[in-house]
């Protein structure tokens, strides 16, 4: 478990990162519980902005996030789960708690809170 844990932090993270931060410029401006929860839907979807239908809310998000407009950005990824069936529940709950990560999201920060990759 802990060699796992060590190649998430150190291999995966950083490398969804970088693909967040290439994809979501101005992402760095938005406080860190934002940053991560949209790193989370990078980790969960991909980083693909394809023009088609599935791919829409993540287009969206390009001019939201640049703006640092968390309420709308918390409702784009609400609005993701239109792509599943409420068979994919657990899918449903995972973008409402990002959207809620956004939403809630502030720039105070515990030290112990914080993980740098």
């Amino acid at each position: 478990m802990e060699q796992a844990l060590e190649v998430f932090y150190t291999k995966s993270m950083p490398k969804y990162a970088k693909s967040t931060r290439n994809i979501y410029p101005g992402i760095e401006k938005l406080p860190p519980d934002a940053q991560g929860a949209i790193l989370s839907l990078v980790y969960n979807r991909g980083e693909s902005l394809a023009n088609t239908d599935r791919r829409k809310e993540m287009r969206n998000l390009v001019g939201l996030i640049a703006n640092g407009n968390l309420k709308k950005i918390a409702n784009e990824i609400r609005a993701m789960k239109r792509l599943w069936t409420s068979a994919q529940r657990g899918l449903w709950i995972r973008r409402d708690a990002e959207a809620d990560l956004v939403e809630n999201a502030t720039y105070f920060m515990q030290t112990d809170e914080l993980i740098f990759v």
